[in-house]
């Protein structure tokens, strides 16, 4: 397998770090926050994350969203995504669990899902494997909100040859529920 894993990108990224030296300027920036320090794992484990996506999507001859990748894929990108999850940048650990429906609201690209459903039917709609030569070519999640509603559209790109691509347009309301687990006492 020659595509960069987790442990590969950080085992490089220190690698290229152990190459420069530390300057007496740097003693200022070992004493950097906890915070400040956390941002920056943050950051890399964002970007390794993004890059392992971005790898995923590569071969043309595969769905997107990671819908065809293998268990073993699917569990890189899982354990990256719980790292990321425990970083102080994310916003429930950093709002103390109260998120704002104006905290979720826009547009949302699909860039990756774990959703044995999607898997199963190649796609949000199943429409993909209807046509001739059609596949799944992305979803769009969007969420809409005012004081009285909260309204969430998908938009589903169905690719087909010849110019005949199509988008399916699935609408409803959503939601934004609080829980806590009952073990951590987390949001």
């Amino acid at each position: 397998n020659d595509k960069l894993n987790e442990k590969g990108f950080f085992a490089l990224y220190n690698s290229i770090d152990n190459l420069f030296e530390d300057d007496d300027d740097e003693e200022v920036a070992a004493t950097t926050s906890d915070a400040a320090k956390g941002r920056q794992d943050d950051g890399l484990i964002k970007k390794a994350l993004l890059a392992f996506i971005e790898e995923l999507s590569r071969d043309p001859d595969l769905l997107p969203c990671g819908l065809e990748c293998l268990e073993s894929e699917q569990e890189q990108a899982l354990d990256m995504v719980a790292k990321l999850e425990k970083q102080p940048s994310n916003l429930v650990i950093a709002q103390g669990g109260d998120i704002q429906v104006q905290d979720l609201t826009g547009d949302w690209d699909l860039i990756f899902t774990t959703s044995s459903t999607m898997k199963f039917n190649q796609g949000l709609s199943g429409l993909g494997g209807s046509f001739p030569n059609g596949r799944f070519g992305g979803v769009v999640q969007k969420l809409q909100a005012s004081k009285y509603t909260s309204d969430i559209e998908y938009k589903e790109r169905i690719e087909v040859p010849a110019g005949a691509s199509f988008d399916v347009t699935v609408t409803g309301e959503w939601r934004l529920k609080g829980t806590v687990n009952l073990f951590t006492g987390e949001p």
